[in-house]
């Protein structure tokens, strides 16, 4: 913990990979307890700019774990319906290269047409208002635009349950959302904060490594 402190998450990469394969990495099975670990969709499911070995950019990571025990049970892929308004990985990579910010945070709110749109009669509008510590905010989308509401895309899958003789089925939807009390922390912007709380932040951010690792 103390070399973690001094000098960083110790590097897990070979050279020149982007990721740990080590660390990240899963099996199709766990066959001593009987998991199955599957992905429920062929796109990318997670942007971010992560610094090796830690860069998961573009990659499926949000999969779906199952176990037979007194029961069956079968997953099959699902479109979400949320799907169509939000932006694929691909989309928001452009608008990140245009941009030239590859920061979560400045990736984050609504995607300009130029970059993508929903197809005509297929979107939908969003005309709400929120209260924050006593402010009222106005949240708005038109039907034909596209959003980025997190760095994971959600997965979608139906779950086909056969247990004594009888079947049951359930439509799933997953989606990991970032903590907004963190987000003024600057954990997913490009710089580390400056002044006071740089030494907070640098210590606070190579600890969760090293936890992550663990």
């Amino acid at each position: 913990l103390e070399d973690v402190l001094e000098h960083g998450p110790p590097a897990l990469c070979s050279a020149g990979a982007r990721f740990a394969k080590e660390l990240y990495s899963l099996p199709a099975t766990v066959p001593e307890i009987g998991v199955r670990i599957q992905a429920v969709c062929s796109l990318p499911t997670f942007f971010g700019n992560y610094s090796p070995p830690d860069d998961l950019d573009g990659q499926t990571i949000d999969l779906v774990a199952s176990c037979d025990g007194a029961h069956s049970v079968r997953i099959t892929p699902r479109e979400p319906h949320i799907a169509k308004d939000l932006a694929t990985y691909a989309e928001i990579q452009r608008w990140q290269q245009q941009r030239k910010d590859s920061t979560t945070v400045g990736s984050l709110g609504l995607l300009p047409n130029a970059i993508a749109s929903v197809s005509d009669g297929q979107g939908t509008p969003v005309e709400i208002v929120v209260q924050d510590d006593g402010q009222q905010f106005r949240i708005s989308k038109a039907a034909d635009q596209k959003v980025v509401i997190s760095d994971h895309m959600p997965v979608s899958f139906d779950a086909h349950v056969d247990i004594a003789g009888s079947s049951h089925h359930f439509s799933v939807m997953s989606m990991n959302m970032l903590a907004q009390s963190f987000i003024a922390l600057g954990f997913w912007d490009d710089s580390e904060p400056q002044g006071e709380f740089r030494e907070a932040w640098k210590l606070g951010s190579r600890l969760r490594g090293s936890c992550d690792r663990k």
